[in-house]
């Protein structure tokens, strides 16, 4: 109790933005820090690398189910459309490649979340906003073939 509300708090705070471009040597300061503080408790307790990629997984999975995220549109458009995992962009730099949006995809794709096939149907104002672009569309395609038809057989 003791652990996780204070020393893990203080270890893991922010551990979503500089996780990713931690160095080994700190990684391994911290994980000895982590050890010990487990071997006080009398149990096991995850790597800070480990807690670092569980806790940006969560918050990438909460990103993109929240629909008024700035991030929400730009993730779910990455989003692919056969197998349901985001498809990564192109990295120039080791500094992006480390950065928050890259590391995530690739966890979310790594994790189950990313790997299963998911077929549910789409609710929501998206949809219905895209049943009726179609639905005007066709509309407008259908009512411009009467009026030519129409047309066409004047007398």
């Amino acid at each position: 109790m003791f652990y996780q509300t204070v020393v893990a708090s203080c270890l893991f705070y922010a551990v979503v933005c500089w996780g990713g471009s931690i160095k080994k040597r700190d990684e391994m300061r911290l994980d000895k820090l982590v050890r010990r503080a487990g071997s006080v408790v009398g149990v096991k307790l995850d790597s800070v690398l480990k807690v670092a990629e569980r806790r940006t997984l969560h918050k990438l999975v909460s990103i993109m189910d929240d629909d008024g995220h700035p991030l929400h549109i730009i993730l779910m458009d990455r989003r692919s459309k056969f197998s349901g995992r985001l498809l990564s962009q192109s990295c120039s730099t080791d500094r992006l490649r480390k950065s928050f949006v890259p590391r995530a995809i690739s966890f979310f794709n790594s994790s189950q979340q990313g790997r299963k096939r998911t077929r549910t149907l789409e609710t929501g104002p998206c949809r219905f906003q895209r049943l009726l672009q179609r639905f005007w569309l066709f509309f407008n395609f259908f009512s411009e073939s009467v009026e030519q038809v129409i047309g066409d057989y004047e007398i």
